[in-house]
């Protein structure tokens, strides 16, 4: 059976998210969350056909970071080309998008709506949702999945 990709599988939700895999997914591989793999890794993983889905829930998540940048790289280009490679390959791909998308909320909270998002890192949430938004109205078949997330704690949160 083919592995199931975790971008972000040491971080908050990821790592929720794998143990939740490990303990209710049957003859689900999705690795050893200790094994950390690169990002060209990834891609080389999807291409290869050893991927059956991706849960992409890793980026730059620091409301403060300003290097654009790294941001760009990270949570824009990095993600557009793991969505690429999901949709060439027929992968389903459900990645963490932000409720920062909306700004302050003046416009309210829905899939249409986007308002003004207030730092670089809502910023680049937007501009992914933007793409894939797109890349569902091109690909009305494709299996893509974002989810919006508020504000996110528990149990193994460092922040």
């Amino acid at each position: 059976m083919a592995d199931i990709l975790v971008t972000g599988a040491n971080g908050f939700i990821g790592s929720h998210l794998v143990k939740s895999l490990k303990e209710n997914v049957l003859k689900c591989d999705i690795g050893n969350e200790k094994n950390i793999i690169s990002p060209k890794e990834s891609l080389r993983q999807i291409y290869k056909s050893k991927v059956s889905k991706v849960y992409h829930l890793g980026a730059i998540s620091a409301t403060t970071e300003t290097n654009i940048e790294l941001i760009s790289n990270t949570n824009i280009s990095f993600s557009s080309a793991l969505l690429e490679a999901c949709l060439l390959k027929d992968i389903p791909f459900v990645y963490a998008s932000s409720a920062s998308v909306y700004g302050i909320g003046e416009s309210g909270f829905s899939e249409q709506v986007m308002g003004n998002p207030m730092n670089y890192y809502a910023i680049s949430k937007m501009s992914f949702d933007m793409l894939a938004m797109q890349k569902i109205v091109d690909n009305p078949d494709s299996k893509i999945i974002g989810l919006r997330y508020f504000n996110v704690y528990g149990s193994n949160e460092d922040h």
